[in-house]
This record gives structure tokens, C-alpha cells and sequence, in this order.
């Protein structure tokens, strides 16, 4: 059956869902003389632009903390092997849209693409994202389904997939962990610099704007903190609790 076939694809993009953004440089490299163009000719629309996709990518890092900081253990990891699940998540952010780690990676994804100033390629990068987290999604569904049954079923037809109902937010007993946004939260900061100072840098060695080394050097910062959280969690237990 299609529906069965998506599902097993869903389960092989689930495990390599990491790669994605790596596929996405060929086409940013074929963007790379848009964005020059787009900065000589407008300088200020290039401005106003850099720093509406940084304040995407931003709403999408704060979306991430916001679902890993109140999620029950057990629950909205990095898993790549398989699916997890020790808890059904109904609540916080999981009270708003059924899948909302998707939508807090996409809007990360669609604030580093505004800076390329290229409409193509945030059309063709928005396509190839929906096919291929709507089978990620499809799978985990079906696993929720398998594990929590009638609870699953209530939740998920009074939640939208991926569009937040901004009235049904519900806060948990649970307290917020900022200590769990350090443990797993350091991957979204190191994409987000890496993807603004990579662009940034790479346009300030071809045309040598000064603004673009201010975005690398900030980016830089970023990756400082971001390893320095990672080596924190590799090699003490400060952040298990």
C-alpha cells in the first residue's frame, strides 16, 4: 500500500534527516552570484533582509527551546536509529501542533536561505522540505499510533500537524529545564552560525563589505559558545540534571 511505502521511507529519512542541510550547498553555492548582485545593486534591502532571516532563524531556535525545555524525558531527542517515544507529549508547545520540532527546523532553514536573496532557491529548498519531513512525520505518527493507541487518536484530532492553534498552549506541571536546552540545544546555535557565517564570509572575501565580517565575527562568537556547551555536556555531568 502507498500509505505503508511512506512510511518505510519516512523511517530511512527519520535516520539520515541530518544530511539535509548539506544537500542544500550545491544549490546555495549556485546562488553565491545573486547574492552579490543583490548587494551592490541594494545595499539597505540586503541589510533589512539579513536581519529578518536572523530574527526567523532565531523564533526557530527559540521554538525548539521552548519544545525541548518542557518535554517529558524520554521524549523530543536526536535520535537518528529509530523512534522513541516514553511518553506521549500533549502539552507546551505539543498542546499548539502535533509536530512542532519540524516547524522550529524550518524556520531555522528559511531564515539562512533569506540571506541568499534568491526566490528560487527558498522555493525549491521549501518543496524538497515538505516531501521530505511529511513521510518523517507519517512514520512517527504510526509508531504513535502503535505505542499510545486512543490517546494518540484524541490528541492528534483536536491538534493541527505543523500549523500552530495558538490558543490550546497548555503548560505543563513540569518545570522548564534550561540545563536540557544546554545538553541538546547547542546543534540549532552551531547550524544557525555556521549557516550566517558561511554566507556572510563567503561574501566578504569576494566583495570585502565590512557589515559582512561584523555577521562573521558574531557567528564566530556563536560557535565559540556552542562548542564550549558541547565540551561542557562531553565531558562533565553539569548538564545531566
Amino acid at each position: 500500500m502507498l500509505h505503508d511505502t511512506l512510511a518505510r521511507d519516512g523511517n530511512w529519512l527519520f535516520r539520515w534527516r541530518g544530511v539535509l542541510p548539506f544537500l542544500i550547498l550545491p544549490l546555495i553555492a549556485l546562488a553565491f552570484d545573486n547574492m552579490l548582485n543583490t548587494e551592490a545593486i541594494s545595499p539597505r534591502m540586503t541589510n533589512a533582509t539579513e536581519f529578518l532571516g536572523l530574527a526567523i532563524s532565531v523564533m526557530g531556535l527559540a521554538l525548539r527551546c521552548l519544545v525541548v525545555g518542557y518535554a517529558a524525558p524520554g521524549t523530543s531527542g536526536r535520535n537518528t536509529r529509530g523512534q522513541r517515544a516514553d511518553s506521549l507529549n500533549t502539552d507546551a508547545a505539543y498542546a499548539l501542533m502535533r509536530h512542532p520540532l519540524y516547524l522550529a527546523n524550518y524556520l531555522i532553514l528559511l531564515g539562512i536561505l533569506l540571506i541568499t536573496h534568491t526566490v528560487w532557491l527558498i522555493v525549491i529548498v521549501t518543496l524538497a522540505y515538505t516531501l521530505y519531513y511529511e513521510r518523517i512525520m507519517l512514520r512517527e505518527e504510526q509508531f504513535l499510533v502503535a505505542n499510545f493507541g486512543d490517546d494518540f487518536r484524541r490528541w492528534a484530532s483536536r491538534t493541527p500537524a505543523i500549523f500552530p492553534r495558538l490558543t490550546a498552549w497548555r503548560r505543563p506541571d513540569r518545570p522548564f529545564s534550561w540545563r536540557r536546552i544546554s545538553r541538546s540545544e547547542y546543534g540549532a546555535v552551531l547550524v544557525i552560525a555556521i549557516g550566517f557565517g558561511g554566507i556572510e564570509g563567503a561574501e566578504w572575501l569576494a566583495a570585502g563589505d565590512p557589515s559582512d565580517l561584523v555577521w562573521v565575527i558574531a557567528s564566530a562568537i556563536a560557535i565559540l559558545a556552542a562548542l564550549t556547551l558541547r565540551a561542557v555536556k562531553k565531558t562533565t555531568s553539569w548538564l545531566d540534571h
